[in-house]
């Protein structure tokens, strides 16, 4: 059994959010990268490596072996990406590139995927993620080209008002396509006791006329001493005239980063629900802690007796990387997976992340099976001497028949590697340093391919197109 408190809560903490752990769409670049495959904390002795190209392969059952699906390059501002370039062996598209913008706190903001060949580049989408004055991620807004401005396509949003500094009205509203305009659907009220402390948030929704808002359900708190964060709520549903109490919910722990309610939802709980007069268990939550994520286990009352329900697990690496995300039910006697993900996650000497070996559950064949593999082949350091500038090197013409031309500015070029799509060398060549080189391609198949150039200053990796 799933109570109220809990499904309301899930649903109206997530709705407005882009989550931070959510799967990349692999039609278009992968950010994700600055998420999952570089440590969160470092140590401050060693380099912040950040990957300049990436290998993503798809698992092929039936021959048993991973399937190449794109060569990925990245390009980064100081620590932040700036710019992904995908090719793609095979497929529809020849090559996407995403470039992305930053806010003055450092959060992504916009991130624009151009389709092309390498040289001509043509607008495809642009994600906008929006944040409220306080920082905290509010929604976001997905934009199309078509062929001449942007377009916006969908998108969802959280709107706040403020009186004495306190949070008092957040309006979260969807945007709808066929109308072109926003919608205003969902409205927290928050009120607050003499001691400034959150006491009553009314829900209010909008079902029938957008815009247009009915009470729904209100939460009203009450805390142990001086505490910021409430400890327990009464919650009561809206009958049309009047608000009936329904259940009740303490030892309540939250997340201390955010909002209570609008922004996070328990880490804890123990609800009660009101029948006849009399407050009976129905559910309790709790999360602990675990091998750097941590378990979350619901429990339900049987017969007087706490009875688990579910359970959610996730667990991380030395390196704060994501190494298990696991759903389970109890059936009474065992626990079963619903869903799971295991990320096994390899290092080189310099403690870089160089592989993600990731398997899903099967629920038919009770399972887990491999899914995608992440190789990330190249790196620089962005804190060090081996940050280098996007324009440090240069490569034309692009495309080009029979020679390449490299050349670079404030350094010396020392080596070239000429690599295909599948990551196969196929010309390697060193010369005496010098500031400008030619690279002979007239014997390479018409494509696309990699140039690795060795410099003074680090490895640089540009894509080239060889033409007929």
């Amino acid at each position: 059994m799933k109570t109220l408190f809990r499904i309301f809560l899930f649903a109206i903490c997530t709705s407005p959010v882009l989550l931070s752990g959510q799967q990349t769409d692999r039609t278009t670049s992968l950010p994700s990268i600055t998420s999952h495959t570089v440590r969160n904390s470092h140590n401050r002795d060693l380099p912040e490596w950040r990957p300049v190209q990436e290998r993503f392969s798809n698992w092929n059952s039936f021959m048993n072996s991973w399937d190449l699906y794109s060569l990925s390059t990245y390009t980064y501002d100081n620590a932040q990406l700036s710019q992904s370039v995908l090719a793609y062996p095979s497929g529809p598209t020849i090559m996407q590139r995403s470039t992305y913008t930053y806010n003055a706190a450092g959060k992504k903001e916009t991130e624009i995927t151009q389709g092309g060949d390498g040289v001509t580049w043509t607008n495809l989408s642009k994600q906008v993620t929006l944040y409220a004055n306080n920082g905290f991620e509010t929604g976001y807004e997905t934009w199309n080209w078509d062929g001449s401005v942007w377009v916006l396509m969908d998108g969802q949003r959280r709107s706040d008002e403020y009186a004495s500094g306190n949070l008092v009205l957040a309006t979260q509203e969807a945007y709808d396509n066929s109308l072109m305009l926003w919608q205003p659907y969902l409205e927290y009220v928050v009120s607050y006791s003499p001691s400034n402390r959150m006491d009553v948030v009314t829900i209010r929704t909008a079902d029938i006329t957008p815009g247009v808002f009915v009470n729904a359900q209100r939460f009203d708190f009450s805390y142990l001493g001086s505490s910021v964060r409430p400890d327990s709520a009464y919650i009561y549903d809206w009958d049309v005239s009047a608000w009936i109490i329904s259940q009740r919910a303490f030892d309540l722990q939250w997340n201390d980063q955010y909002i209570p309610l609008l922004e996070s939802e328990p880490l804890a709980y123990v609800m009660q629900e009101l029948f006849d007069g009399t407050w009976y268990n129905a559910e309790r939550m709790n999360t602990t802690p675990a091998a750097g994520g941590f378990v979350q286990l619901v429990e339900v009352d049987t017969d007087g007796a706490w009875v688990p329900e579910s359970r959610e697990t996730t667990e991380a690496d030395l390196y704060a990387n994501r190494t298990l995300d696991k759903y389970e039910i109890y059936d009474g006697v065992n626990w079963n997976i619903s869903d799971m993900s295991v990320y096994t996650n390899s290092y080189d000497a310099e403690q870089r992340l160089i592989r993600i070996e990731a398997q899903l559950w099967n629920n038919n064949t009770q399972a887990l099976q491999n899914n995608y593999l992440r190789e990330f082949i190249e790196f620089i350091d962005i804190a060090g001497t081996a940050e280098i500038s996007t324009n440090s090197l240069k490569l034309y013409p692009n495309p080009c028949q029979n020679a390449c031309n490299l050349s670079v500015s404030g350094g010396t070029i020392s080596a070239i590697e000429i690599v295909d799509l599948t990551g196969r060398i196929l010309i390697r060549k060193s010369v005496a340093p010098c500031v400008q080189m030619q690279a002979d391609v007239q014997d390479l198949p018409v494509g696309m391919y990699l140039i690795r150039v060795q410099t003074s200053d680090g490895v640089r990796t540009v894509n080239f197109v060889k033409a007929s």
